[in-house]
């Protein structure tokens, strides 16, 4: 596939590789995820000099991914971002869909590792 493939075509789009049989199923399903959601804008971003994401990332990718994952993040300029983060439902209407990044409080602290996403919708009658 190529770092740069996946970079720009995967990774904020797992419905359409990684995660493609999970986001059929929801179809399938009856659940609508496309319009409840910003499809391809990524939720978690992550750059290689980034210390306190490569202290989370090790909590759920082996140590020795590692060294891939930097030689390909650095193949497309050492940051990448993927979609963790989505709505689904039956019988909504969306009214706003957004993802809101850089989200921090009062003392400049980020209020997370990812961004929030946010969803203002009317129920449809079923």
């Amino acid at each position: 596939m190529g770092p740069k493939n996946v970079a720009e075509n995967h990774l904020p789009h797992p419905e359409r590789f990684f995660e493609k049989p999970l986001f059929d199923l929801v179809e399938r399903r009856g659940y609508n995820f496309r319009d409840l959601n910003n499809v391809g804008e990524g939720t978690l971003h992550y750059h290689v000099e980034s210390i306190e994401k490569n202290t989370n990332l090790r909590d759920w990718v082996p140590e020795w991914c590692f060294p891939f994952i930097f030689w390909a993040a650095n193949r497309v300029g050492g940051s990448v971002s993927g979609r963790l983060d989505w709505f689904a439902g039956k019988s909504i209407e969306p009214k706003q869909v957004k993802t809101v990044g850089d989200l921090i409080d009062e003392s400049g602290t980020p209020l997370s590792d990812h961004d929030a996403i946010t969803l203002d919708f009317v129920l449809k009658h079923a």
